[in-house]
């Protein structure tokens, strides 16, 4: 199946929003995939053509200025079957500090049951804070990335040059250092409509955590804190700032 895409623009500081529709964004591998909306900013308010739209990418250099305090303790692609994690990770009573994630999950940690139907054999997980600002994709067993809304909408970390926002930090597998990088377009978390798995992104209230596939996030007030098991690289998010680790 496919779904709606609505595109999101940066305009004058402001996201603009636009119903279109078009195939998934270049990141993924998948060509029957349905795109996000927009983040990409414009001098005017037209909306984007209907042509598929190129996802970019590009890592850069982390800057923590403004690190956020991190949160005390509080994984085949990712379809109807959350549960499926990391071979050998366990759920821990005792929360080891961030430099040795690696195979850690929480004790209590919910599977991610929320599920965005990019195709109809593709779906994606997707989690969100309570807030909205933070949230991640699950899209397969080694591919995860994470974002921080404000990010986008405020260029807070982006050159004023600069064509794409920075706001998004890829936890794949193949990640040996999380670094902030740009897109041009929405992830699924921020697509709010229903779906048949399970409606909009799942929300992970303050004080508990989730995993799916080799992710796992801990959410507190303070900050969102998300880390791939099988890597032990992780992040962690606020409006105010992120360190990675």
């Amino acid at each position: 199946m496919s779904a709606k895409k609505i595109s999101l623009l940066l305009c004058s500081g402001l996201l603009v929003l636009s119903a279109c529709g078009g195939p998934e964004p270049g990141t993924d591998s998948n060509p029957s995939a349905s795109s996000p909306m927009s983040l990409s900013p414009s001098s005017t308010e037209s909306p984007r053509p209907s042509s598929s739209p190129t996802v970019t990418v590009s890592p850069a250099t982390a800057s923590t200025s403004a690190s956020p305090t991190a949160p005390a303790s509080s994984s085949t692609p990712a379809t109807a079957n959350p549960t499926n994690q990391q071979p050998g990770a366990a759920h821990q009573t005792t929360a080891p500090p961030l430099t040795e994630r690696k195979g850690y999950i929480p004790q209590g940690a919910v599977p991610v049951t929320s599920f965005y139907p990019v195709s109809e054999n593709w779906n994606v997980g997707i989690l969100v804070s309570p807030s909205g600002n933070i949230g991640c994709d699950v899209r397969g067993t080694t591919t995860a990335v994470c974002g921080v809304v404000s990010y986008a909408e405020e260029r807070k970390y982006t050159e004023p040059s600069a064509l794409l926002a920075r706001w998004i930090f890829p936890l794949d597998d193949s990640v040996q250092q999380v670094e902030l990088g740009a897109r041009g377009d929405a992830l699924f978390f921020m697509m709010n409509q229903s779906n048949p798995s399970g409606g909009s992104a799942q929300v992970v209230p303050y004080g508990t955590s989730v995993y799916s596939q080799h992710l796992a996030c801990e959410s507190a007030q303070e900050a969102m804190t998300c880390w791939n098991t099988k890597t032990g690289r992780g992040v962690v998010m606020s409006r105010e700032g992120y360190s990675t680790f």
